[in-house]
């Protein structure tokens, strides 16, 4: 069980992004033990900062690999999936409402009182 903010779940892929990113633009011919003391110490702490970019990444394929096979429950999911209104991309300007509101909840209410009244006999509401 995974309990998470929409902001936490994209900043983690952004993350993976940033770490894959920074992988694959690196100049690895330039990764070679040098003959002076000064640039083994440089080669030693690169090769550690890339292995740890490397386990990063790998630890967060395995976490979206592990969400692959779960069951997401999202609130908003209309917000929290639309590109343009999303909390990670900063929208600028009005708010507009959001389409069919009203409707949107009436949905999984009449969904939720039908399962209840076939499991129970009991309504939630009479509207």
């Amino acid at each position: 069980v995974v309990c998470s903010s929409p902001e936490a779940i994209k900043s983690m892929l952004l993350k993976l992004i940033e770490q894959l990113h920074a992988l694959a633009s690196y100049d690895f011919s330039a990764l070679a033990p040098g003959q002076s003391l000064r640039s083994n110490r440089e080669f030693a702490r690169q090769r550690d900062v890339l292995s740890n970019r490397s386990e990063m990444a790998d630890a967060v394929v395995r976490v979206i690999q592990l969400w692959r096979t779960g069951v997401v429950i999202m609130d908003e999911v209309d917000i929290l999936l639309h590109p343009l209104r999303s909390e990670l991309n900063f929208p600028i300007g009005f708010r507009d409402p959001i389409d069919m509101s009203g409707h949107r909840w009436n949905l999984p209410i009449h969904i939720i009182d039908g399962v209840l009244f076939a499991a129970t006999g009991c309504k939630l509401a009479d509207s």
